[in-house]
């Protein structure tokens, strides 16, 4: 792991490059960001991010820009994560609900819902499960009426199927012994 300063440099040349598109020089840093350190400083951390993998040089005179590994670093622990709404939660739940009537729309109307509430562009990507070998299948309770099917294959991928209807009025403990008597009969003896 990489200190604060490192830390707070890497996040400003991500987000510059963001807004920007173009590689981010440590006298930019210095004139829009309050990193408390000067331009030579900045240039010398920039150089050791370079070093560590995070930063990435196009030409010599030009600015840095993010590597794959300072994006990674940067969306799994220096991005700051802000809880959903209730409404952004109700609009999911809404969405799934009204439009997702099959499994080859889970994907489609995931890469729109992710693109609409985010206001960038997505990409959700289904595996190739054509050629895939049936490892178990586990029922998950969504309600007190329905449950989801979800297929374990050998590539590890799972399969998300239709929510199944079940008997009205079932208390989830009794759910939850048919759906553990389900899986065992499903699953294969290794």
């Amino acid at each position: 792991m990489i200190d604060e300063r490192k830390q707070h440099i890497l996040q400003a040349v991500i987000q510059d490059y963001i807004a920007s598109a173009e590689p981010v020089g440590s006298r930019t840093l210095a004139r829009k960001y309050d990193l408390g350190v000067s331009p030579a400083t900045i240039r010398n951390e920039m150089a050791d991010l370079e070093m560590l993998g995070y930063l990435e040089h196009i030409h010599t005179s030009s600015g840095r820009i993010p590597s794959s590994k300072g994006y990674r670093l940067y969306v799994d622990s220096l991005l700051p994560v802000q809880p959903m709404t209730d409404q952004e939660k109700a609009v999911i739940d809404k969405w799934y609900k009204t439009k997702v009537q099959r499994i080859d729309q889970v994907f489609q109307e995931t890469a729109k819902l992710i693109s609409k509430m985010t206001k960038n562009v997505s990409l959700v990507l289904a595996p190739q499960i054509s050629k895939a070998a049936f490892r178990c299948m586990q029922f998950l309770p969504l309600d007190d009426h329905r449950v989801i099917a979800v297929l374990k294959i050998v590539l590890w991928k799972c399969r998300m199927g239709q929510p199944l209807r079940i008997f009205s009025g079932w208390p989830r403990w009794l759910m939850g012994i048919w759906l553990g008597t389900l899986w065992k009969r499903f699953t294969p003896r290794a």
